[in-house]
């Protein structure tokens, strides 16, 4: 939810910018907003391919939901930096709503919604430590001792 209204917020961010500066201030938030909202195709294509069993299309739509992810909040940042330069770049931007802060909670709901799932209990399962196998045993057994030259 909060990744979708971190989009919203760019192309909301669009709408302030269109036809009010010489140069177009607008190809950052595009960046970030289509490449935020593309996510979600990636994201269903991936829940999708989990539950149908495709390995190398779960591999391949989780590779390109962080492209995309990884993307858009690079452009965010970008389009932060360029609001905060916008009196040299754009003295003539105009606009009823604070813009640095938009982009500012903008980048705050990007990284709450990027790093909460990961520090979240996944349900139904706990989390196995990498040292030991199901079954108890080493988790990886090397049948040779290494060799250095």
């Amino acid at each position: 939810m909060s990744l979708a209204v971190a989009a919203g917020f760019q192309f909301w961010l669009v709408h302030e910018l269109k036809n009010q500066c010489v140069r177009d201030l607008r190809v950052a938030p595009v960046i970030a907003g289509g490449c935020l909202a593309g996510s979600f195709l990636f994201n269903a294509l991936w829940l999708g391919a989990r539950a149908k069993m495709r390995p190398t299309t779960v591999r391949a739509a989780l590779f390109l939901w962080v492209v995309l992810v990884t993307v858009g909040t690079a452009a965010s940042g970008a389009t932060l930096g360029q609001l905060l330069l916008h009196r040299e770049v754009c003295p003539t931007l105009v606009s009823d709503i604070p813009l640095v802060l938009l982009q500012y909670a903008s980048i705050g709901l990007l990284t709450f919604s990027i790093s909460v799932p990961h520090a979240l209990k996944k349900r139904g399962g706990s989390v196995q430590p990498a040292s030991s196998s199901e079954e108890g045993g080493p988790f990886l057994e090397l049948k040779k001792p290494l060799v250095f030259l």
